[in-house]
């Protein structure tokens, strides 16, 4: 019998190409206008698109923690938070499961607050709807916001 996790990870292979096609056609755009306006030309990304389905909650756990945290590997450099703080370009002052309490995850309730009076809505994140990362996620160890991923 197949359950409602198995079939959501199987994607059919239709809806695969038309992901890498997306993603590869953005890629394209996004080189385009880049190189547009710095006035260059070639590649400008080394890497192609990679798909990998996520399958456990550990899995969905180290590829938040990367996309939340990813900024930490740039400590020190123009724009980058410093200790404490979350990263305001990504969707980390909405997330809920950092070790540390929300009060001291600084720059999350500053950034909730200035996206509330952009736009009017209370946040750009939906809760999740399927298991690995409605339940799964808490089986997995808390991160803290200062941790730099792999």
């Amino acid at each position: 019998m197949i359950s409602a996790n198995s079939r959501a990870l199987s994607w059919p292979l239709a809806d695969r190409r038309a992901l890498s096609r997306g993603v590869q056609g953005l890629t394209v755009r996004v080189a385009r206008a880049v190189n547009l306006q710095v006035e260059r030309k070639g590649k400008l990304f080394a890497d192609r698109y990679h798909a990998r389905a996520l399958k456990t909650p550990r899995a969905c756990s180290l590829a938040i923690r990367y996309v939340l945290l990813n900024v930490r590997k740039h400590v020190g450099a123009p724009g980058a938070p410093h200790a404490g703080f979350v990263d305001p370009c990504s969707s980390a002052p909405w997330f809920a499961r950092f070790a540390r309490p929300p009060e001291l995850a600084f720059g999350a309730a500053q950034c909730r607050g200035e996206f509330l009076r952009a736009t009017g809505l209370a946040s750009p994140v939906v809760e999740p709807r399927v298991w690995l990362l409605r339940a799964g996620l808490r089986r997995t160890r808390s991160f803290d916001v200062d941790e730099v991923p792999d």
